[in-house]
């Protein structure tokens, strides 16, 4: 990027994937060891060389832009999207928010190539303005809280909750490499006895059905009141069921 804006030659930067997708984000396995492994200025870096530096820039979309995809994304002045595009933060599943801008920048933003490269000499020209999506306020009021934001990834990316999470997400796909399991031939074992955590509105859903078919419950809640309510729904669910 820093060569990019100091070309002459170069009037516009248009961001794009080198294979079938835009960007599909953050490596997870640098998680996996517990240290995060991100950098505190990635979005001081965005806006510096991205957003607001001398060249306009466009991001062409195609396939996936997730996490830190995404995020670069929306960092440009403006972005297009292929018809078959998929968009996502999936990092909020392993129980971190995301860390270059984008709990700033997605909820300012309303929304290949070739349409890409005219967008980007439109914002040259001036016939389309340069949108800086950090500093819009017709929908959220300041951007302080983004200042805030790298503080708080790394804070999240600390607990004990997302180093689970991440632990979960890589044991699942880890079971798939086991060479010769199948469930050819095999009989599911009965369930007699279940446990439910939380008594929320799936949580006691779960506990109704599972008790109209005659397994035992066992319901778990982080308090009193709170399991209560929540054989209270269940109460409900089997009497009108």
């Amino acid at each position: 990027m820093e060569s990019a804006h100091n070309n002459p030659a170069v009037k516009a930067v248009v961001l794009t994937g080198a294979g079938e997708s835009f960007c599909a984000g953050f490596d997870i396995n640098q998680f996996a060891s517990g240290g995060g492994g991100v950098e505190d200025n990635v979005n001081e870096v965005l806006c510096k060389l991205v957003e607001a530096g001398p060249k306009p820039t466009v991001a062409a979309i195609r396939g996936m832009a997730l996490g830190g995809g995404l995020e670069v994304a929306m960092a440009c002045n403006a972005r297009i999207c292929g018809p078959k595009t998929n968009l996502g933060l999936p990092e909020l599943q392993l129980g971190i928010i995301p860390g270059f801008g984008g709990t700033q920048r997605l909820p300012r933003l309303e929304t290949v190539l070739m349409v890409a490269r005219q967008m980007a000499l439109s914002l040259v020209s001036g016939s389309k303005p340069r949108n800086n999506s950090l500093t819009r306020t017709d929908r959220l009021e300041s951007f302080f809280e983004a200042r805030q934001e790298a503080a708080a990834f790394k804070k999240s990316a600390a607990l004990d909750t997302h180093k689970a999470l991440v632990h979960v997400f890589f044991a699942q796909r880890t079971t798939k490499k086991v060479k010769g399991v199948t469930d050819l031939g095999l009989k599911p074992r009965p369930i007699k006895c279940i446990a439910v955590l939380g008594g929320g509105l799936m949580g006691s859903g779960i506990a109704t059905a599972a008790a109209g078919a005659g397994i035992r419950v066992i319901l778990k809640e982080i308090n009193e009141k709170f399991l209560q309510d929540g054989m209270g729904r269940i109460k409900v669910c089997r009497r009108d069921a």
